[in-house]
Order: C-alpha cells, then structure tokens, then sequence
C-alpha cells in the first residue's frame, strides 16, 4: 500500500479512536436541538439520503458547511452562531427540522458521537430499553475495525466478535464509481473486506496517476446508476474516507483509503 502522508494517517488515528456508541433521536416534528461546536465535525445519520436546506446568511458568512454523503450529513461549524432553523429534506419526500448553533469547542471535549434520526414509525429504530446497537453503532465498529486491521499494528490491532475476512472479486474499472472528470486518473485498488453485523465493509485504495494534485469529493462517490436489481437494494450504506487531497503520482500522500460499508457483498452492490 503506498504512503498516505501525514493528513492521512491523523485522520486514520482519528477513526481508529471513534467511540462505538450513538445516540438516537427520533423526528416527531418538534424541531431538533443540534449544538456543533467550531472545528468539529458532527455526523448525523438519517435512514436515507436527503439534502440540507442551508440559511443563506449561515453560508454568506462562511459560518456552516454540510456535505451529504449516502445517509450521513456531515455538519461542521467555522464560527459560532445563535439558533437557526434548518430543514433537511430526504428522498422520500420528509422534511426533519433542527435548531443550530455554535459555540466555541469546548476545553478538553472529545470528538461529538454520531447522531442518528429515526422517523416516527420506524420499526427498525432502537426502542429505550433496547440494549443491541444500533445500525450507525454497528457501522462505527465495522469501519473502525477495518481501519485497525490496515494500519493498526497486530499487537494492538482489535478485534470484532463474528468479524469474518471476505474477497473482494469485482470486474471493470472500479474508478467510475467515482462519476468526476478526474475518474481518469485515479486507479481504485480493492484491497480487503469484512462482514459483520449483516454488514460488509470493503476497503479501496485511491491512487493519483496523473501529475496534477487531486481532491476528492466524498458526494461524487456513486454505487451505480439505478438503486436496485432484482428488488435488492444496491446503496452505499456509508462511504468513511480518510483523506480527501491526493498529492502527484509517485509523492508521499497520494493515495488514500476508503472504506465502503454496504448491506449484501461489494460485488454484489456495485455496476459499472
């Protein structure tokens, strides 16, 4: 595998510290709080896809910035501002309202657990009693896990109860998963899998060919063209990346690791 340079490994130390718990707050049309903190991202996972109805003046100041990534919303405050109402519309026509501001990080705080919104009426939301993880604590794990077997050493290297090694046996030009112009120099390298949980997590191996830096965006990461085959749904579950700027070909950073988590086996997932 080659170097990932010095922003690659901290965020591969990053992941590799995530706490495996989330909290879950369920929509019932009451607004909910969301308190970010400047410098540091929240994840917040929704039960499927949407995007997020920024206020113009939050973006005029360059106070907020949120990328949707599959089911993710990855929220990350630049300055700290009063409460601001701020719709999120998913793919099924559902609008979840939060109420956001932001404040300074606070002294020793660690890095804010994942947020998962449940609809009312969702069977496959944890109940309060209900000691099993949820969904987005069980991708946490996998992606963590995975992380620990690429870069951690054995010595220390964790393990996952029922974690079993998978292959990873996909034919075509895995680049055009990744539907940008700048698909034409990347090569996209399977390098390892693992199930878990009913999940699987495939780590791929982004290498700049070409001579000219590169910056990915994590929002152009696509599983195929249509969504299902046979009534099987072929979606990203999540996509974990771990550095987002590709140096040159043949210098220090130029390749980065991203790990996929899906519901059925990678090659089972993906079309190209």
């Amino acid at each position: 595998m080659k170097g990932m340079g010095m922003r690659g490994l901290a965020t591969a130390a990053c992941l590799l510290g995530l706490a495996a718990h989330a909290e879950t707050v369920r929509w019932e049309r009451a607004p909910i709080p969301l308190q970010l903190e400047v410098g540091r991202e929240r994840m917040v996972a929704f039960p499927l896809g949407g995007d997020v109805g920024l206020p113009g003046a939050l973006v005029d100041a360059g106070a907020l910035r949120v990328d949707f990534v599959n089911d993710t919303a990855y929220w990350n405050a630049y300055a700290p501002f009063e409460s601001h109402r701020v719709p999120v519309r998913l793919a099924d026509g559902t609008t979840v309202l939060f109420d956001v501001s932001a404040g300074p990080p606070r002294a020793g705080g660690s890095t804010p657990g994942l947020l998962r919104v449940a609809l009312a009426g969702d069977e496959a939301a944890p109940e309060p009693g209900d000691a099993g993880p949820s969904e987005g604590e069980r991708v946490l794990r996998l992606i963590r896990f995975a992380v620990q077997q690429d870069y951690a050493p054995a010595r220390v290297a964790g393990t996952l109860p029922g974690a079993v090694r998978g292959t990873v046996e996909v034919d075509g030009d895995l680049a055009r998963l990744y539907r940008h112009a700048d698909a034409a120099r990347l090569e996209v390298l399977p390098r390892g899998a693992w199930a878990a949980y009913g999940l699987h997590v495939t780590g791929l191996e982004f290498v700049n060919a070409g001579d000219a830096p590169v910056t990915l965006d994590p929002r152009l990461l696509q599983h195929a063209a249509r969504v299902a085959v046979n009534g099987h749904s072929r979606r990203f579950v999540a996509a974990s990346w771990l550095a987002a700027e590709l140096a040159p070909a043949g210098r220090a950073g130029s390749s980065t690791m991203v790990y996929v988590v899906t519901r059925r086996p990678f090659a089972e997932v993906v079309r190209l």
